[in-house]
C-alpha cells in the first residue's frame, strides 16, 4: 500500500480543518465621532446644569425661611419690649396631642386691647405675626379689624341763622409700609375708638332731658342751644373734608381719659369686692361729662359777651371799664386729674368786671 494512502476511520467523519474570518465593523469618520461626543457631553452638561439649579433653589427657599424665621421673632421681640402682651396661638379645632407629644407654642398672638374692656372689644384686638416677607403691613395680620375710627363734629348755629360745621384732627391711613409697633397702635387706637362709641351709644339712649339720635355709626346730640355734637364710626374712605376745631380735640382727648377713668374705677370695685349684691353698680359716664363741658363752654361765651356789652355801656358814659374773663381756673395737670377722678368736682373760672379801677 503507498504511504500517501491513508485509512478513513470506520466510525465518524473524517476531520477537516477549516479557517474563521472575523467580519470587522468600518471605524466611522472623524466627523461623527466627534457629534456623538457633542451630544454626550451636552447631555452631561444640561443634566448638571439642572442639578445645579436644584440646588441653588434649594438654598435660596432655605435662607429665605431662615430670613423669615429671624424677622418673625426680631419682631416678637421688639414687640414684648414694647410692652406689648404674647399669648401662645391656641391649636387649631379638632388637633390631637398625644400623650408625650409637642405642647410648645408655634405662634403667638398679640393681646392689644385695654385690660378692662368688655370681653368683646378684647377678642376682637388679637393679631398673629405672620413669617410672609413683604412690605411692612404684611408682618402682622388682624384677622377682625375693622378700619372705623370715631369723627367728632360740632355744628354750631348763629342766632342769624348761619352755621359752621368742624370735626377733630384726623390722620388717613396710609397703605404705605409702616413698622408693626405703628400699625399696633393705630390698630389699638381704632379698638379704644370703637368701645367708646359703643359706651356712647348706651349712654346716649339713657339721658333724661335730651333726645338722640342714633344710628348704627352715628350719634347726634343737642348739647346746648344752637350746638349739635355728632359722633360717627367712618372709615378714611368716608371722612368729609371740614375745617379742625380746637373744641373737637379736646372731646376726642377727653374721652380717651374717661374711658380710662372708667376702666380704672371698674378695676378697684372688682378688686376691693365692695358692691352689694343686688344692687346697681355705678360706672363713671363718659357722654355727659362732655355735654357739660360744652354747656359750661357756652355759658362762658355768653356771660363774657354779657360783661363785655356792660363794659361797653359803662365807657359809653365816660367811666371806665374793664373785663377780664378766665373761663378755665385750672391748670392743665388740675384739669386732668378732675377728668381722671370718678366723681370730680366741676370745673371752675372767673369773671370781674372792674368799673372805675375798684
Amino acid at each position: 500500500m503507498p504511504a500517501s494512502t491513508q485509512a478513513a476511520p470506520a466510525n465518524g467523519p473524517a476531520l477537516t480543518s477549516t479557517k474563521v474570518n472575523k467580519v470587522l465593523k468600518p471605524s466611522p469618520a472623524t466627523s461623527i465621532q466627534a457629534f456623538d461626543t457633542q451630544i454626550i457631553i451636552g447631555s452631561k452638561d444640561e443634566a448638571l446644569r439642572k442639578a445645579a439649579s436644584l440646588f441653588d433653589s434649594a438654598a435660596a427657599s432655605i435662607e429665605k425661611n431662615q430670613e423669615r424665621s429671624e424677622l418673625y421673632w426680631l419682631n416678637a421681640l421688639k414687640i414684648r419690649q414694647d410692652n406689648w402682651r404674647l399669648l401662645p396661638s391656641p391649636l387649631p379645632p379638632g388637633s390631637f396631642v398625644g400623650k408625650g407629644g409637642d405642647r410648645t407654642a408655634k405662634d403667638l398672638l398679640i393681646s392689644y386691647g385695654l385690660e378692662e374692656s368688655p370681653l368683646l372689644f378684647r377678642r376682637r384686638a388679637l393679631a398673629s405675626l405672620s413669617d410672609y416677607q413683604g412690605d411692612g403691613t404684611d408682618e402682622i395680620a388682624f384677622p377682625n379689624r375693622q378700619h372705623t375710627r370715631i369723627q367728632i363734629s360740632l355744628r354750631t348755629t348763629l342766632p342769624n341763622g348761619q352755621e359752621s360745621v368742624s370735626t377733630n384732627t384726623y390722620e388717613p391711613h396710609t397703605e404705605q409700609a409702616s413698622s408693626v409697633k405703628k400699625e399696633l397702635a393705630r390698630a389699638q387706637t381704632e379698638i379704644i375708638d370703637q368701645e367708646i362709641f359703643s359706651h356712647l351709644v348706651k349712654e346716649a339712649t339713657a339721658l333724661p332731658t335730651i333726645l338722640p339720635r342714633v344710628s348704627e355709626r352715628s350719634i347726634a346730640v343737642d348739647a346746648g342751644e344752637g350746638i349739635e355734637l355728632k359722633f360717627e364710626l367712618l372709615k378714611d374712605e368716608d371722612l368729609p373734608l371740614l375745617p379742625v376745631s380746637p373744641i373737637c380735640d379736646i372731646i376726642y382727648h377727653g374721652l380717651h381719659i374717661l374711658l380710662l377713668r372708667k376702666h380704672g374705677f371698674h378695676k378697684s370695685e372688682r378688686l376691693n369686692m365692695a358692691t352689694i349684691p343686688g344692687s346697681i353698680p355705678y360706672s363713671p359716664p363718659i357722654l355727659l361729662p362732655i355735654i357739660d363741658f360744652l354747656q359750661y363752654n357756652l355759658f362762658c361765651e355768653k356771660l363774657e359777651a354779657e360783661l363785655s356789652k356792660a363794659a361797653r355801656g359803662i365807657r359809653a358814659v365816660g367811666i371806665p371799664a374793664v373785663v377780664t374773663f378766665n373761663g378755665v381756673g385750672e391748670t392743665g395737670e388740675e384739669l386732668v386729674q378732675i377728668i381722671s377722678e370718678p366723681q370730680g368736682h366741676p370745673i371752675s373760672g372767673e369773671a370781674i368786671l372792674t368799673i372805675d379801677e375798684r
